[in-house]
């Protein structure tokens, strides 16, 4: 081959010697003449039968291995696919002219349109054949527009899928609740499945999207009788299509993608027992939510979605991965909504919200003195997903002109959670404070949280918000120098600037937390309510400033001891450094000399 090759290449350099001197331009159609290109295509195809081998390899390691091969033969297919279209627009072009040309040159009756241009005229002078011989492919066949039929025939698109959606499965032995090293090595090798399938569906959208959606219909006809894992990878692949929705959206129609969400939410997949099945069902619900924004398909499926988050499948699972995956989806599903589609919630308002609070109320009331977890607790992340899940549920977008009634209760109820855990603070506030400070401290950033989705509606709770805050000050109050508490606290009044905006001015709870989060303020934690400060000036103006002027002389002077800290801590560090220096050189002095001392 290496000989074969060599003479080839002394063929080619001859041939682009003739070329350079008639002053053409090297082409990719003179590149198809040379024999080299000949001998690639079949080293090529060879490396492609090799590279199916290999994918189909038992070892995850190999697979892997040959993957990056894979992307990049599939990136050269789609820009040799992408150059044998743009030659065919410009043929077409080409052919075009001269039409235009020979009809110019028949005299000036040709060069105004004809009145119908489906009919012609008989001034118009029609393409010979020698036009059209200029125009077409060369007779013989050659490999690189061998390669470029094959890719549009999608042969190789076709076995490639079948490939992945064997390779993507996850194996029996796959623990999803303890991963080690062996499971990280599948997930990597999964990631690399997936760019493969990114890289076919940009070389072939329509015939992929067409495969996918076949695969899916399958599923949900079978879904009782089919391995767990197969479902998983038919719901993984639907998921990795919305990636390029809105570069699928330029050569394909919302009708396949709609018909397919409708029978996947009509179907029994969100009943599966095993917990990869649910998780992919929720993650592929939240990546086509556009879907449910029209009111035919929405009114029709979003209570069931709503459903599915809500109850034991969802926030409700008994696995603790399902409850904090489901209720991350879940506010980025509700929050993506547009304002139309949540007003066909409000039926179900009552329902979701009495949901919501089942699946916090574990974990607020450990705030209360609970010591130890009950089977159902989430992650302080989850349960701020779920208050701003549920400030958006009474929001005027949802439930329209009662929001005030429902909004007070929300709020009361996070308020009553307070009240009682402040209400116990003699049996064990006082004696364990610094779990309190971070349990009363999720409960403050929960309230903050509910707030967020309400900032269009405080003309009509801004009462109820404010009594909130004065509930929420209590704490701060009561623990001024916990950590927790304190930047919870920061992170609250943050959330009331744009609630309450002048009304925060005139509450006397407010000058007294500011007063008291500058006292306890130092070095290390003096930057948060800086920035709390130049949120309320920028956004307050005029009237912050009159309550600034009594604490801009504590601030300056507060800052001023922040500053002297800071610089003691760095003389410090410095002094560290050098004592440490010094000492490492002491000692390789003192091993210098018990060497020589050896030596002599």
């Amino acid at each position: 081959k290496e000989t074969i090759l060599q003479q080839q290449q002394q063929q080619q350099q001859q041939q682009q010697q003739q070329l350079q001197q008639k002053g053409n331009s090297l082409s990719l159609q003179h590149l198809l003449q040379f024999k080299p290109v000949q001998v690639t295509y079949q080293l090529v195809q060879t490396m492609v039968a090799t590279m199916f081998y290999y994918l189909d390899h038992p070892s995850t390691a190999v697979s892997t291995g040959v993957t990056p091969f894979c992307v990049s033969y599939l990136s050269t297919l789609s820009k040799l696919v992408q150059h044998a279209q743009r030659q065919k627009r410009q043929a077409m072009r080409q052919q075009q002219q001269q039409q235009q040309n020979g009809n110019g040159m028949n005299g000036h009756h040709s060069q105004q349109p004809s009145p119908f241009p489906g009919l012609g005229s008989r001034h118009q002078r029609r393409p010979s054949s020698k036009d059209l011989t200029r125009l077409e492919l060369p007779r013989r066949r050659d490999p690189i527009v061998d390669m470029i039929q094959e890719a549009e025939h999608m042969q190789f698109v076709r076995r490639l899928f079948t490939t992945l959606c064997t390779r993507m499965e996850y194996p029996e032995w796959f623990n999803f609740d303890e991963m080690d090293s062996r499971e990280s090595a599948f997930l990597r090798h999964r990631q690399e499945m997936d760019k493969t399938f990114q890289r076919i569906l940009v070389l072939a959208p329509q015939t992929v999207c067409s495969l996918v959606a076949q695969r899916v219909a399958q599923t949900l006809q079978q879904v009782d009788s089919l391995p767990p894992m197969k479902i998983d990878v038919s719901l993984h692949l639907a998921h990795q299509l919305g990636a390029y929705w809105s570069a699928l959206m330029t050569r394909l129609t919302e009708e396949p993608f709609q018909s397919m969400l409708t029978s996947l939410v009509l179907s029994k997949v969100s009943h599966h027992s095993h917990r990869r099945v649910v998780l992919s069902y929720f993650e592929l619900i939240e990546r086509y939510k556009r879907l449910l924004d029209s009111r035919q398909h929405g009114q029709r499926l979003l209570v069931p979605v709503l459903s599915a988050f809500l109850d034991h499948r969802g926030i409700g699972n008994k696995n603790a991965g399902v409850r904090e995956r489901a209720s991350y989806l879940l506010r980025k599903l509700m929050t993506g909504l547009k304002r139309p589609t949540l007003a066909l919630l409000a039926p179900v308002v009552d329902q979701a919200l009495q949901a919501l609070k089942n699946a916090m109320l574990p974990v607020l009331a450990r705030a209360q003195g609970a010591q130890q977890n009950g089977p159902r607790h989430m992650s302080y992340s989850a349960v701020e997903s779920l208050a701003e899940v549920m400030g958006l549920l009474v929001s005027s977008k949802v439930v329209g002109d009662k929001c005030r009634q429902y909004a007070s209760s929300c709020v009361d109820w996070f308020c009553s959670q307070v009240d009682t855990a402040l209400a116990n603070q003699l049996n064990w506030i006082r004696s364990d404070p610094d779990m309190a400070g971070k349990r009363l401290s999720q409960v403050m950033r929960a309230v903050g949280y509910v707030s967020k989705p309400l900032e269009s509606d405080m003309k009509l709770i801004a009462d109820v918000v404010a009594k909130a805050m004065q509930t929420m000050m209590r704490v701060f109050a009561l623990l001024p120098r916990h950590s927790g508490v304190r930047d919870t606290t920061i992170f609250f009044l943050q959330r009331m600037i744009p609630c309450l905006k002048t009304q925060l001015l005139s509450m006397p709870v407010f000058p007294k937390a500011l007063q008291q989060l500058l006292v306890n303020s130092d070095a290390s934690n003096v930057l948060p309510l800086i920035e709390l400060v130049n949120r309320l000036v920028s956004q307050m103006g005029t009237p912050f400033l009159r309550t600034l002027d009594q604490l801009l002389h504590p601030v300056v002077a507060k800052l001023g001891m922040c500053m002297q800290e800071l610089e003691r801590d760095i003389q410090q560090t410095k002094t560290n450094n050098n004592n440490s220096r010094n000492n490492s050189n002491n000692n390789n002095n003192n091993n210098n000399n018990n060497d020589d001392n050896d030596s002599d």
